[in-house]
């Protein structure tokens, strides 16, 4: 500002017929960003519809998984149900199997390698915010502050990045593709056995299931590992035993 002021005045003194003669270029005008009604309303059609994601009560994920680097594959099973149970199961050969349950209010995990562990406070708060079956509908309640906070380029993709953040834990960054509406990739630093764990986690190649779109490639990505689940088949409205969401017995 204090350059242009003084260039201002320079011009002045040395010639008022050439200040009269020259115009300032406009500035361009910089997008408006979407608010973040807008922009979560883009996200449901974007996948669907309201009535499309309704319609469905029980979800069946059947896939593959791989540990980048560690030589490590197998597969998995998540089966959820509204409006919050959830049973995710993970085979690993050679080392045995790893859950995550959670019934709607309480969550646990188990593995081979650490036993039952029940989970409490922020990562609890974490599981059942991410296994809200319908949490597409819900996404602006889950966080006391949500907000769209910029327009930016990641490779070719355009998008807009929602910083949410909930009542209880660490700030969450959501990425929606400005042209198709869907979510892209989630940032978050999480509460673990090891301490706080930063991860990015990034969603591809949606397909459409029953109505409703799906990402059938993720890829996660943390400190420690980098995982990429692919799915292989995805089924709606299955009758699910209900002892699926109850708490794991430790072998």
């Amino acid at each position: 500002m204090k350059h242009f002021v003084g260039v201002l005045l320079l011009s002045l003194l040395v010639s008022l017929p050439a200040i009269a003669q020259t115009s300032t270029p406009p500035r361009a005008k910089v997008p408006a960003l979407p608010s973040i009604d807008e922009l979560l309303d883009r996200m449901v059609r974007s996948i669907g519809g309201v009535d499309a994601l309704r319609r469905q009560t029980t979800r069946r994920i059947q896939g593959e998984f791989e540990i980048e680097g560690m030589n490590l594959t197998g597969g998995f099973e998540v089966l959820a149900a509204a409006p919050h149970r959830s049973a995710v199961a993970f085979d690993v050969p050679g080392i045995g199997q790893f859950r995550q349950v959670v019934d709607g209010e309480r969550a646990w995990v188990l593995d081979p390698l650490s036993g039952l562990r029940e989970l409490a406070g922020a990562e609890l708060a974490a599981y059942l915010r991410d296994y809200d079956f319908y949490r597409e509908l819900n996404f602006k309640n889950q966080f006391t502050k949500i907000e769209v906070t910029s327009r930016l380029r990641l490779g070719t993709t355009e998008m807009f990045m929602v910083n949410a953040v909930p009542a209880v834990g660490e700030p969450e960054q959501f990425y929606f593709d400005a042209v198709t509406g869907l979510l892209v990739r989630h940032d978050t630093r999480r509460e673990s056995p090891q301490g706080m764990m930063p991860t990015e986690t990034f969603f591809s190649d949606y397909r459409e299931v029953d109505g409703v779109k799906l990402p059938w490639l993720v890829r996660q990505q943390t400190p420690a590992f980098t995982i990429n689940l692919t799915t292989r088949e995805v089924r709606h409205n299955l009758v699910i035993d209900g002892a699926k969401f109850v708490k794991p017995v430790a072998p």
